[in-house]
């Protein structure tokens, strides 16, 4: 009967650690792509990268609403941070909001 409860127990805890491990492989694959696209820029304006960010944000099924996103760039440097809110199932059942934040620091090359 211990068995059985600590193997219970340690499928919840492995399951708990696989949802959150693949919501931060996802927001850290979003980080990337929106580094990417920051970096490579060339002459856009903000609003197209604020558009970029907005259409990889739904690729990468990332809840952001637009006025979490904020990009503030001189020349060819451009800082952009967005801040999100994702539900996590750490139990079967049990969901959890999770705050993430993505900062971007680049220079843009042309």
């Amino acid at each position: 009967m211990k068995l059985l409860i600590k193997l219970a127990l340690v499928g919840l805890i492995v399951n708990g650690a696989y949802h959150v491990g693949a919501a931060y492989l996802t927001h850290y694959q979003f980080r990337d792509a929106v580094q990417e696209t920051v970096q490579f820029r060339g002459n856009k304006d903000d609003a197209w990268v604020h558009e970029k960010i907005v259409g990889l944000a739904q690729q990468y099924e990332i809840p952001v609403d637009d006025k979490a996103i904020e990009i503030q760039s001189e020349r060819l440097h451009t800082l952009v941070t967005i801040s999100y809110v994702r539900k996590i199932d750490i139990l079967p059942g049990v969901k959890r909001d999770w705050p993430f934040i993505a900062n971007v620091d680049a220079l843009g090359l042309k």
